[in-house]
């Protein structure tokens, strides 16, 4: 499990959602797929082509779990890189500032699996 950063609105590394949306799809780092949305959880399924990594994040109430579909994944935090691959998982607490990573030669797949109060995207930020 990745650490908690001590990271708030208030922190100079903190960015809006719509920023940080803009960077993720706009740009086709990860190409996510909704497949289910309630209250106080959502799963998505995302797809990153090998190389690809979405910028450094973190949720301000929601907790994440990720499990590796196909491929090869760095999960880095300011505290701890961790490799997955198939089959592995991984949870970080809200706050925690990571970094996702294709680091394989094939496309990555995994779920994510968000869990707490606010499962939008207006919970993350960078």
């Amino acid at each position: 499990m990745l650490h908690t950063a001590n990271l708030s609105p208030e922190s100079p590394r903190f960015r809006p959602i719509a920023d940080v949306a803009k960077t993720l799809w706009d740009k086709q780092q990860a190409q996510p797929h909704e497949l289910l949305h309630a209250d106080r959880h959502r799963v998505l399924l995302i797809t990153m082509q090998p190389g690809d990594a979405l910028p450094e994040q973190y949720h301000l109430y929601a907790d994440k779990t990720l499990m590796i579909l196909e491929g090869c994944a760095c999960i880095s935090s300011p505290e701890t890189n961790e490799t997955l691959h198939e089959g592995d998982t991984t949870t970080i607490s809200f706050g925690t500032a990571h970094r996702i990573s294709n680091i394989g030669k094939i496309p990555l797949r995994l779920l994510e699996i968000r869990t707490g109060a606010c499962v939008e995207d207006d919970d993350t930020a960078s």
